[in-house]
Protein backbone atom coordinates (compact mmCIF):
# COMPACT_ATOMS: atom_id res chain seq x y z
CA UNK A 1 0.00 0.00 0.00
CA UNK A 2 1.23 3.41 -1.22
CA UNK A 3 1.09 6.61 0.94
CA UNK A 4 -1.16 9.03 -0.45
CA UNK A 5 0.49 12.02 -2.35
CA UNK A 6 1.74 15.43 -0.36
CA UNK A 7 -0.56 18.66 -1.14
CA UNK A 8 1.55 21.70 -2.15
CA UNK A 9 -0.45 24.46 -2.96
CA UNK A 10 0.67 27.56 -4.54
CA UNK A 11 -1.40 30.58 -4.53
CA UNK A 12 1.21 32.92 -6.67
CA UNK A 13 0.92 36.13 -8.75
CA UNK A 14 2.72 35.59 -12.38
CA UNK A 15 4.63 38.55 -12.21
CA UNK A 16 5.83 39.41 -8.71
CA UNK A 17 9.64 38.98 -8.34
CA UNK A 18 9.07 37.02 -4.89
CA UNK A 19 6.61 34.41 -6.25
CA UNK A 20 9.29 34.04 -9.36
CA UNK A 21 12.22 34.02 -7.02
CA UNK A 22 10.21 31.05 -4.88
CA UNK A 23 8.66 29.08 -7.37
CA UNK A 24 12.28 28.95 -9.52
CA UNK A 25 14.01 28.35 -6.26
CA UNK A 26 12.47 26.48 -3.63
CA UNK A 27 9.48 25.05 -5.35
CA UNK A 28 12.10 24.15 -8.37
CA UNK A 29 14.02 22.45 -5.67
CA UNK A 30 11.41 20.39 -4.41
CA UNK A 31 10.02 19.04 -7.51
CA UNK A 32 13.06 18.12 -8.54
CA UNK A 33 13.89 15.92 -5.55
CA UNK A 34 10.83 14.09 -4.72
CA UNK A 35 8.63 14.94 -7.89
CA UNK A 36 6.93 11.53 -6.98
CA UNK A 37 5.15 11.99 -4.28
CA UNK A 38 3.87 15.68 -4.37
CA UNK A 39 0.72 17.00 -5.90
CA UNK A 40 1.51 19.95 -6.99
CA UNK A 41 -1.54 22.75 -7.07
CA UNK A 42 -1.32 25.79 -8.69
CA UNK A 43 -3.57 28.75 -8.21
CA UNK A 44 -2.57 32.22 -10.73
CA UNK A 45 -4.45 35.03 -8.81
CA UNK A 46 -1.62 36.05 -6.14
CA UNK A 47 -2.66 39.58 -4.66
CA UNK A 48 -5.74 41.00 -6.23
CA UNK A 49 -8.60 43.00 -5.58
CA UNK A 50 -12.44 42.03 -6.86
CA UNK A 51 -14.78 44.53 -7.08
CA UNK A 52 -18.57 43.46 -8.82
CA UNK A 53 -20.44 41.95 -9.95
CA UNK A 54 -21.66 45.15 -12.09
CA UNK A 55 -24.80 45.37 -13.21
CA UNK A 56 -24.46 43.21 -16.20
CA UNK A 57 -23.09 40.33 -13.62
CA UNK A 58 -19.27 41.46 -14.40
CA UNK A 59 -16.22 41.54 -12.36
CA UNK A 60 -13.20 43.35 -12.15
CA UNK A 61 -9.91 42.36 -11.05
CA UNK A 62 -6.95 44.53 -10.16
CA UNK A 63 -3.48 43.03 -9.96
CA UNK A 64 -0.58 44.20 -7.53
CA UNK A 65 1.57 44.29 -10.19
CA UNK A 66 -0.74 46.25 -12.79
CA UNK A 67 -2.32 44.84 -16.12
CA UNK A 68 0.11 42.77 -17.43
CA UNK A 69 -0.45 40.64 -14.05
CA UNK A 70 -3.97 39.90 -14.58
CA UNK A 71 -3.16 38.49 -18.05
CA UNK A 72 -0.44 36.66 -17.46
CA UNK A 73 -3.02 35.33 -14.03
CA UNK A 74 -5.79 34.56 -16.74
CA UNK A 75 -3.71 32.62 -19.45
CA UNK A 76 -2.25 30.55 -16.61
CA UNK A 77 -5.30 29.98 -15.44
CA UNK A 78 -6.98 28.51 -19.11
CA UNK A 79 -4.02 26.41 -19.23
CA UNK A 80 -4.52 24.64 -16.12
Amino acid sequence: MSAPLVTVQLYAESLCPDCINYSTSQLSDLMSSIPEIVDLQVFPYGNAEETGPDDDGSYEFTCQHGDNECYANLLEACAI
